[in-house]
């Protein structure tokens, strides 16, 4: 198990986990080993890194060029990093690359990480397991699905556009979302927007103050959403200090609102100090 220090696990709960994606400041990621090979199916020793990187105390496996670079894609942006001198200074020095690596966490001036967990292969077999864990399948600081309305709500409250996944009876749907103050969750459904406020517990579980209110775009709307986010937002502040029961471990939930209810249901079993 990666050992990480204090500061780091107290800081990952201002982590957002909303379903299959994690949303996450680069100061919070770590990562204490990287391998700059694997073995192919056929036993042959190819160039496809692999790293777990570290949330606080939540893995997340990193496999293969492809997600090796959108995770460095990501922290630089608007200045990406040049591919051929990264990738033989990795092949050649792979733990001092490491240094590096965490350094680039530090020096990232993206505000948050959008990082996609679903089934991947497993970097130690030849026989095409998967891994144990979702690891990471996209990993990007561009939200790629811009809404108008997104966009607006992100630019007067400060915040910023990101991806996120809406479950229903109809399945996933990729949708575009809001994050504020790095709790408040907005989800775009198109004619209303899904609004609550949701933090980590110390147990690394999902809290949320509140239920979620739901806003339909209808007259006046902006007004109205105004309102809502400054409840939930004074709703997580309150619940500051508030101390959590660990939870036993439940099915995967079948829809988001059957999650965000579990998870307010998780709040009101905590109590204040």
């Amino acid at each position: 198990m990666t050992h990480t220090t204090p500061s780091k696990v107290r800081s990952a709960r201002r982590m957002i986990d909303t379903y299959d994606w994690l949303h996450v400041r680069p100061k919070e990621l770590s990562c204490e080993r990287i391998d700059s090979t694997q073995l192919n199916q056929y036993k042959n020793r190819v160039q496809e890194p692999y790293l777990r990187l570290m949330i606080g105390e939540v893995e997340v496996m990193v496999n293969g060029r492809k997600m090796f670079w959108a995770l460095l894609d990501a922290l630089f942006p608007d200045d990406t990093l040049p591919r051929t001198p990264v990738n033989n200074f990795l092949q050649a020095e792979p733990h001092e690359f490491l240094f590096d690596l965490n350094s680039f966490f530090d020096e990232s001036k993206t505000p948050y990480i959008s990082i996609k967990c679903g089934v991947i292969p497993d970097p130690y077999s030849t026989v095409g397991a998967e891994w144990a864990e979702p690891g990471a399948i996209i990993i990007t600081a561009n939200a790629g699905l811009k809404a108008p309305d997104c966009v607006l709500i992100a630019d007067k409250y400060n915040g910023i556009v990101i991806p996120g996944t809406w479950r229903d009876s109809q399945g996933n749907h990729e949708v575009p979302c809001v994050l504020i103050n790095g709790c408040v969750h907005i989800t775009d459904l198109g004619e209303k927007l899904i609004v609550g406020a949701v933090f980590l517990n110390e147990n690394g579980e999902n809290v949320r103050p509140l239920p979620i209110d739901a806003v339909k775009k209808g007259v006046n709307w902006p007004s109205l959403l105004d309102s809502v986010i400054n409840r939930h937002m004074n709703a997580a502040k309150d619940a500051e200090g508030r101390i959590y029961p660990p939870s036993k471990r439940q099915n995967r939930a079948t829809s988001s609102s059957e999650l965000f209810a579990r998870e307010y249901a998780l709040f009101l079993r905590g109590h204040s100090q």
